[in-house]
């Protein structure tokens, strides 16, 4: 079932028969597009008139106009941002041009590239355009997402301040999460406020007497004007009360109306809305009720809503009586409601018919699902609390609810529901409990899990029951796992395999997986390759793609703590190469997450970093929009990593700071994730003690276990390499290089041969030096390791250039020795942390002089943008920026932003 975007969406509001002409609102506007302005922002309150406002407007401007109405709906970023395009190819010369032709497809495509390289290319486009055009967003506060609304921010601080390009108008209830104050003063922002838009005593006189032919004294007119202060959807409703009293009871009727129109806009709105639905028919109040479950309105789908044939003529007959229905297309096939009068309606049914509400979902769900809408049938089956048609949607067993795509409006929804609700159905409370665990593990999952043990003991079935008990201890075994204990999670797993039927292999798929993640944990790499194997054939046994790609992605990791490199890549290329394979392409699996993530670690082993960053920012892409705690975690992780080999210091901190936050919400063992990355990076910047404090904080939270092998090895090495420790470098690894080597565990031991090859060098040893560095290069040149050697510095570049004159492994070393960047002719030993000069000129001269725009590049960096911001401010690509950025290190003989700009500050350059 594929998704379809609605065109109603793209339609402008028709120009309505009571409308009053607001020509000094419209001139506001056109100052927008004549002035130069890159935004314009209409924010006001619901019931404003924002949209009949920009309608008017549209129809008098004279220059093409686009039209979106967003809906909640739309918050997920490929639905939004199709939407968006398509908007402007509704303008023909936009069409012609093919703007966003590109953009379409990669935005339904599994491995989609991310949405800055997108925006880049839309933006590009954009430049080209030799007229003034406009789009309209319309009900932005709908948009709940916030990547969406920072990708917009990016969009709007690229697009041009010139006569020709994209101006946007964006109408909103409330002020969206953007810089407004810094485009105020840079006079990008060009706004209209609540007090902009209330009516006027003229406009409130024109709007009663002359359209609608009240013949209101004037004492009148100023009553209703200071009760309503000018807020226009309750003089709509004022009016249309005081209609019905004209006629039934005469100009005395509407007096005393004005009399006891008294109270808070609140209290008046619901009085307003009694008044003017009391005085429907009871067919068309009915009507109105139930049909205020839907964002927008057809005859088909409110006959299936309401079990009638006549739905049309009831849509006829509320727009001839002006009863807030907007009409979105040319045909009058859909409507919706005044955003304002469908809330009324909505609060009034929940008041009279609170029964029939879910009901009513299940129907809309149904209708939309048959008729391939498939992001509004599923979500109505929400609303309706109907999780068990929501499994039906995304593949009908509790694993299910993992693989959506918007997994925290899942649990949310969930716990909307009483315990009562969930618990009282087996299946449903693991399914709840599977969604929790992936969410929110350290959030009470137990207590869930209880329940459901609970609820089992009215199962009958022993088998259905041994099903039930096998899922309970499948959660338990991935909590256990997420919180690093492996021994448990590998106990509640044979236990869950125990209780599992055979024909379960979604499950037993599932489980095979948390054992290798278990194994792996306790090093134990050929157990855990042999478990994910299982995995992926128990995967393939079913027809979804989740389990499988799941096993294919913890493979590929282990390939790389294997030194691997080639095949996990392949792995992970195989993973999104399936992906299209099967057909699905508008769908955007989550787990792809891991695949792109593993993709970025090659990428980084290989130097590729711009690459790596490119898929670090995909993976975490699919990992928002699941919010899984550990995909989310290992994203930002790798993303951090990809920033900090990029010199994006700042901005890696900031992104693992990120996935500390979230790691205290998981466990100790992802802590301890996010804090070895934080020692590395102080460990790049200079700061050694730092990073000490922050490595002696851990140790003692780590088993004996660890301390001999993985990540913390390495850790401690680099940080005994950075004070100069270089005999207790070589007494770290005395044992450890020949375990490794013998258990396979090559990626540790590879990137802990340079340290040892290094400490030697530095200890007079040059011998055993070389022969340690032989050693390392014949085991990383297979896999084109760069990294490993990049990442060590002078003292690498320095032994490499050495043993170019040994002849060993040279062409090798010919690839690697231009990926450091470093001088041509290398310099003394220093230091692992550079010195600064103790004044400013006893400084040394530069290596080579910085050009115009690297000098231009140099005085934004001291500052608080990102390398993205800056590229913005310049007009170029981060790409480019980033190799400025490079260029700069090279020159000063820096290895981060904060030392370039103390160093460039010690030389005069800023």
């Amino acid at each position: 079932m594929s998704d379809i975007l609605l065109a109603t969406k793209l339609y402008i509001p028709p120009l309505h028969s009571t409308l009053i002409s607001r020509p000094h609102l419209v001139r506001r506007l056109n100052d927008g597009i004549f002035q130069g302005h890159r935004l314009t922002l209409i924010s006001a309150p619901a019931g404003y008139g924002k949209s009949t406002l920009l309608s008017e407007w549209a129809s008098q401007i004279g220059i093409p106009v686009a039209w979106l109405s967003l809906e909640k709906g739309d918050s997920a970023p490929a639905r939004f941002w199709s939407y968006f395009v398509s908007a402007l190819q509704s303008i023909p010369s936009l069409q012609r041009a093919g703007i966003g032709e590109s953009m379409l497809p990669s935005l339904q495509s599994p491995h989609s590239p991310p949405m800055e390289m997108l925006l880049a290319h839309l933006l590009n486009d954009l430049y080209q355009l030799k007229e003034r055009v406009v789009l309209v967003l319309d009900d932005l506060h709908a948009i709940t997402e916030n990547q969406i609304q920072q990708d917009l921010v990016f969009l709007i601080d690229h697009l041009p301040q010139s006569a020709s390009g994209l101006h946007l108008v964006v109408a909103s209830r409330m002020d969206p999460p953007w810089p407004l104050a810094r485009w105020r003063v840079r006079a990008e922002l060009n706004e209209l406020r609540p007090a902009d838009l209330r009516f006027s005593s003229a406009e409130t006189a024109q709007f009663l007497n002359q359209v609608l032919r009240l013949r209101l004294s004037s004492q009148d007119i100023a009553a209703l004007q200071n009760r309503t202060e000018g807020w226009i959807a309750g003089l709509q409703m004022a009016a249309l009360s005081m209609q019905g009293r004209l006629k039934a009871q005469g100009s005395q009727g509407v007096s005393y109306f004005i009399e006891t129109f008294t109270g808070s806009n609140r209290f008046i709105l619901d009085y307003l809305m009694e008044e003017v639905i009391s005085q429907q028919p009871a067919e068309i109040r009915d009507f109105l009720h139930q049909t205020s479950i839907l964002e927008q309105l057809t005859a088909p789908l409110c006959d299936a809503l309401l079990g009638r044939q006549d739905s049309q003529a009831i849509l006829d007959q509320v727009e001839q009586a002006n009863l807030f229905l907007i009409p979105l297309d040319d045909e009058r096939q859909w409507y919706r409601y005044h955003h304002l009068f469908v809330e009324l309606l909505h609060k009034r049914l929940k008041h009279t018919r609170p029964d029939h509400i879910v009901e009513l979902h299940q129907r809309a769900s149904e209708w939309y699902a048959e008729n391939n809408f498939l992001a509004e049938a599923i979500s109505h089956a929400l609303e309706a609390g109907d999780v068990l048609r929501v499994n039906e949607f995304v593949s009908g067993n509790a694993l299910a609810m993992v693989e959506h795509a918007e997994l925290l409006d899942v649990l949310q929804h969930f716990e909307e529901l009483s315990e009562g609700q969930i618990c009282s159905k087996p299946w449903l409370c693991v399914a709840y409990a599977w969604v929790k665990a992936y969410v929110d593990p350290s959030g009470g999952v137990e207590r869930i899990l209880k329940h459901a043990e609970q609820a089992m003991t009215g199962v009958e079935n022993t088998v259905e029951r041994q099903h039930l008990a096998s899922h309970l201890d499948a959660v338990r075994a991935y909590v256990a796992w997420v919180k690093g204990e492996s021994d448990l999670a590998l106990k509640f797993t044979h236990t869950a395999l125990e209780n599992l039927p055979e024909d379960d292999w979604i499950t037993r798929s599932h489980l095979m997986n948390i054992e290798g993640l278990a194994l792996q944990y306790l090093d134990d790499l050929p157990a855990a390759v042999h478990s994910f194997e299982a995995a992926v054939s128990a995967g393939q046994r079913t027809e979804r793609l989740y389990e499988s790609f799941q096993a294919y992605a913890n493979l590929a990791f282990v390939k790389i703590l294997q030194g691997r490199l080639h095949q996990a890549f392949s792995l992970c290329q195989q993973v999104l190469s399936l992906m299209e394979a099967s057909g699905k392409v508008t769908e955007r699996l989550p787990v792809l997450a891991y695949a792109h993530a593993n993709k970025c670690l090659v990428h980084l082993e290989w130097n590729e970093v711009e690459l790596a960053i490119a898929c670090a920012r995909q993976g975490i892409a699919l990992a928002e929009g699941w919010k899984q705690a550990d995909t989310l975690h290992y994203t930002l992780t790798c993303l951090s990593k990809a920033l900090c080999a990029a010199g994006e210091l700042e901005e890696a901190f900031i992104v693992n700071h990120r996935a500390m936050q979230l790691a205290v919400k998981v466990s100790s063992w992802f802590i301890r994730l996010s804090t070895y990355n934080e020692i590395w990076f102080h460990l790049v910047k200079g700061e050694v003690p730092l990073a000490a404090e922050k490595f002696q904080e851990i140790v003692p939270l780590i088993e004996e276990s660890l301390k001999g092998g993985g990540t913390f090895l390495v850790i401690k090495v680099s940080l005994l390499n950075a004070q100069g420790d270089f005999s207790g470098v070589l007494e770290a690894l005395a044992e450890p290089i020949k375990e490794l080597e013998q258990w396979g565990k090559y990626w540790t031991l590879l990137n802990l041969l340079p340290f040892q090859a290094v400490a030697l060098h530095a200890l007079g040893r040059e011998d055993e030096a070389l022969d340690v560095i032989r050693h390392c290069l014949a085991l990383a040149e297979p896999e084109g390791y760069v990294r490993i050697f990049v990442d060590r510095g002078a003292p690498m570049f320095r032994l490499l250039k050495i043993a170019l004159t040994k002849g060993i492994q040279t062409a090798y070393i010919d690839r690697l020795l231009p990926a450091f960047e470093l001088p041509a002719t290398p310099r003394a030993p220093a230091a692992p942390v550079l010195s600064r000069p103790q004044s400013k000129h006893q400084a040394a001269p530069l290596i080579e002089p910085l050009s115009e725009r690297e000098l231009q590049v140099l005085r934004w960096l001291d500052s608080a943008l990102t390398s993205e911001e800056i590229a913005g401010e310049l007009f170029v690509s981060v790409n480019t920026i980033r190799t400025h950025i490079r260029n700069i290190y090279t020159k000063l003989d820096v290895h981060g932003r904060i030392e370039a700009i103390q160093k460039a500050k010690d030389f005069h350059l800023i």
